[in-house]
């Protein structure tokens, strides 16, 4: 979890879930912004370059899911 707050702000969480066909993520955070974001991957960075993406054929199917939730305190 990513909690957040500061002056006149509730204090916040942030949590994510990504399923297994989801192993990585990047988050992005630009700096003095009061927001991120967030995105599932189902490869490292550059996977496409190094050739190590994983490739779903036809007529296989991909799924995956992901949930987020924000709470207060």
């Amino acid at each position: 979890p990513l909690c957040a707050g500061g002056p006149g702000r509730a204090e916040r969480t942030l949590t994510c879930q990504f399923d297994p066909s989801y192993p990585f993520a990047t988050l992005f955070v630009p700096p003095g912004r009061d927001y991120a974001a967030i995105e599932p991957m189902t490869a490292e960075i550059d996977a496409l370059g190094r050739g190590t993406a994983p490739l779903v054929r036809p007529p296989s199917r991909f799924q995956a899911a992901f949930n987020i939730a924000i709470t207060t305190a």
